[in-house]
């Protein structure tokens, strides 16, 4: 009858009946819950028992040791890639022009190539070499001078610059001449350059990125050996390289 379908009706009964069923599946699941905690637990205590084994067999001393070793290697190698002294290893890890773009179009879809004339590519320092690290670096900065001289900043007028000519901060003298075209020449370059900027800051990551790989890849089987066996330790070097890399480039 209608009364008896009025009283499965409303979200109260909704809620009770919902409340019911999750009762119900909760305790028809409740044994296969059980096993997979005790699982977890057991497969807990084994990884601490064997973190306890290894802290007993393991002179901590000397693992520190080797790892500040470690880190120096890392720094000195990290200088021979900047420098160009690891230069025998371009032809495994360099890159061309060409294939540098490619690969950071990919790991960088959302930054626009510099902003510079085709036909002034032929003319981008060693762009048909594989370079890494320093040269990699050197040839993009060359990129990033050419995208600048190829830029139009417009033409400016006398009014806009006597406009640009007030008073210094404590307002008692004219701001000089040279500083008022500065300040012009810069908010001008600022808004032409804006994107060229962003890119430029996008490709210095990643090439310092690929240093950190580059070097990593240089380090002596010991020193890899270590990192192995002490993965957080490669973890947190490349965190804070990278964390690095990044506030040099927001600079």
């Amino acid at each position: 009858s209608d009364f008896e379908l009025i009283e499965h009706i409303g979200f109260l009964k909704l809620a009770a009946f919902l409340e019911k069923r999750l009762q119900e599946k909760f305790l028809e699941n409740l044994p296969q819950i059980r096993r997979q905690v005790v699982e977890k637990s057991k497969s807990k205590n084994r990884e601490l028992q064997d973190v306890e084994v290894f802290l007993k067999q393991t002179n901590i001393e000397e693992v520190k040791k080797r790892l500040e070793e470690c880190t120096s290697d890392f720094v000195a190698t990290i200088r021979k890639v900047l420098e160009g002294s690891a230069s025998d290893t371009a032809m495994l890890s360099g890159q061309t022009l060409e294939e540098e773009m490619l690969d950071f179009a990919q790991k960088y879809p959302n930054c626009e190539p510099l902003d510079y004339p085709e036909e002034m590519k032929p003319f981008v320092l060693n762009h048909k070499y594989k370079l890494q690290g320093g040269s990699q670096y050197k040839r993009m900065m060359f990129e990033f001078e050419l995208a600048l001289r190829s830029k139009d900043i417009g033409k400016l007028s006398d009014e806009f610059l006597v406009n640009a000519r007030g008073l210094n901060a404590n307002m008692n003298a004219a701001v000089t001449w040279k500083s008022a075209i500065n300040t012009v020449m810069k908010k001008m370059t600022e808004v032409t350059l804006s994107k060229d900027v962003s890119t430029i800051a996008c490709r210095a990551e990643y090439i310092g990125s690929r240093i950190f790989t580059i070097t990593m890849s240089l380090l002596g089987d010991q020193n890899h050996k270590l990192l192995e066996a002490f993965p957080f330790a490669r973890d947190h070097l490349s965190k804070v390289y990278h964390a690095f890399v990044h506030d040099r480039v927001k600079l």
